[in-house]
């Protein structure tokens, strides 16, 4: 009975309120930054798991997400090594000069006889011109023109052009000029050579490039071809022609 007449008497004891948590520094605290970064990797960190639980190899991001321009993949934007063959441009061929090589440029001569053609040339050399003749003209005007071999060069800077060689004459008579000439052409098969007028020789000295230069990329254009574009309009097939009337003294 007296206990509980104790009880009765004893107050009851107030609820003990819980330890406040300590604050956390704001340096602690995770930036919206960081918390975007962690929600970027989340679905990497997953695919991580799953690839190790699998025994795969971890995805990287690229190979999450390829990168894309307003929609395509920037891969399919990008050119291949070898965009200029899929272009498929070809050089037009708008003149080809009839003509000695210059004293001071390099030349290599086509080793193709196909490229190559003995005919008649007329020179006109106040005018740097050369014409050629069809048989009745060269019977009808047998000391205005000479025999030359017309061969196909190309220079340094990817020019091409018809360089006449002279040729003995029906007498075989020949000079130095010509066989020099000649064999510098020959020379140019195989090397690149610069060709100069030595009068003190008497016919042209050749000259070998020093350099290991590269062999000359040659226009896929056939010699008739070549042929047309260098005597567009100076093919001579009558004696009304103009060129032959000058001569002539008839204009």
């Amino acid at each position: 009975m007296a206990d509980v007449e104790k009880s009765k008497s004893t107050p009851p004891r107030a609820p003990v309120a819980p330890e406040a948590a300590p604050a956390v520094p704001d340096s602690a605290a995770p930036t919206s930054s960081a918390r975007r970064e962690t929600q970027t990797e989340l679905p990497i960190a997953k695919d991580a798991a799953a690839a190790s639980d699998k025994g795969g190899d971890l995805p990287t991001p690229e190979s999450v997400d390829p990168p894309l321009v307003a929609g395509v993949d920037i891969d399919a934007l990008r050119l291949s090594q070898n965009f200029r063959e899929q272009i498929g441009v070809t050089k037009a061929l708008g003149r080809v000069p009839v003509r000695r090589p210059t004293r001071q440029e390099f030349v290599r001569v086509r080793d193709d006889d196909s490229y190559r053609m003995d005919t008649a040339l007329l020179e006109l050399k106040d005018e740097n011109e050369y014409y050629l003749l069809t048989p009745d003209v060269r019977e009808a005007m047998p000391g205005e023109w000479f025999p030359a071999r017309l061969v196909t060069a190309i220079n340094r800077q990817g020019v091409v052009f018809l360089w006449p060689l002279k040729l003995a004459g029906s007498d075989g008579q020949t000079n130095s000029w010509y066989d020099t000439a000649i064999e510098a052409a020959e020379l140019a098969t195989k090397k690149w050579v610069k060709v100069v007028a030595d009068k003190s020789l008497g016919g042209y000295q050749t000259y070998i490039a020093n350099g290991n230069l590269s062999e000359p990329e040659w226009p896929e254009h056939k010699f008739e071809r070549l042929l047309e574009v260098a005597f567009r309009d100076r093919i001579v097939r009558s004696m009304d022609h103009p060129v032959i009337r000058r001569l002539l003294g008839d204009e």
